[in-house]
């Protein structure tokens, strides 16, 4: 009986005849992600528009960051939690993050998404902080939302991405797909979208990856939720306003993520059009 040649199998994912299938998992199905933005966006219109008509959970929001300020520690302790959605502390970190990403795996684009996520921060709580034009706690106008709220959560949950999926990204190469981006990450392993050479691993390496990635994104969400509660116990913003900030900024995220997995093919090299039109 005769069997079919088994060469070099291509292990693009360009969907041509002879490439390797997806791996089945971790990148989010359009479902879910779609679930996830409307439930985002519903929240982000409901607080919206209680703001805007002076609603009931205005009312109810007001007193909740009155009784919080009453409530608050230190004024040193507050502003230094207020400060971590300053512009030279949390794209620092950002920075960092994705200086550490592309130097383990090669990869520009994951970096490249984050750092547009974040840079579109400013212009849309800008347009929101316009059209609201919410009176601060002491005095003021155009509040919500929080800049510096979603300055951080945009931040530190891009750098815990960056960070946690890094490992995964540059896990062992497949010695039979040849060149990878920058002869790095063998597709075989790393099929599918956001590819995950973890699959390779040992099940007690997942596992430890599994706590690295959980204790990364904990400790993101952890300096978040400080960021927030200082920017309302120092009286620089309502409760709502924050709340709006992080619906808002997870939104970026679960559309930056989903982004940043996608990879873009790099260019063909000589040899490499001359195998493809050989196949062609």
């Amino acid at each position: 009986m005769s069997q079919p040649p088994r060469g070099p199998r291509n292990a693009d994912r360009l969907g041509r005849p002879g490439t390797l299938p997806p791996v089945p998992g971790r990148p989010t199905s359009w479902p879910l992600l779609t679930l996830a933005t409307l439930l985002l966006l519903t929240a982000l219109s409901v607080l919206t528009w209680q703001v805007l008509t002076d609603g009931p959970l205005r009312a109810a929001d007001e007193r909740l960051g009155d009784t919080l300020r009453d409530g608050a520690p230190p004024t040193w302790a507050a502003e230094l939690l207020a400060d971590l959605g300053n512009m030279t502390v949390a794209p620092s970190l950002l920075l960092a993050a994705m200086a550490y990403a592309v130097l383990r795996t090669r990869r520009w684009w994951p970096a490249l998404c984050y750092s547009l996520a974040l840079a579109l921060v400013p212009a849309v709580v800008s347009t929101l902080k316009a059209w609201t034009d919410r009176p601060g706690p002491l005095g003021g106008t155009g509040y919500f939302p929080s800049g510096h709220a979603a300055t951080a959560a945009v931040a530190f949950g891009a750098a815990a991405l960056l960070i946690t999926h890094a490992p995964s990204l540059n896990g062992p190469r497949d010695r039979t797909s040849g060149e990878g981006e920058g002869g790095g990450i063998g597709e075989a392993e790393g099929a599918g979208e956001g590819g995950d050479g973890a699959l390779a691993r040992p099940w007690s390496a997942r596992w430890a990856l599994g706590r690295a990635r959980a204790a990364w994104l904990l400790t993101a969400a952890v300096l978040t939720l400080a960021n927030g509660l200082g920017l309302v116990w120092r009286g620089y913003h309502w409760p709502l306003d924050v709340l709006a900030s992080w619906c808002l900024s997870v939104l970026l995220l679960l559309w930056t993520a989903r982004a940043a997995a996608v990879r873009p093919e790099p260019p063909l090299s000589g040899r490499r059009r001359r195998a493809v039109r050989d196949r062609e």
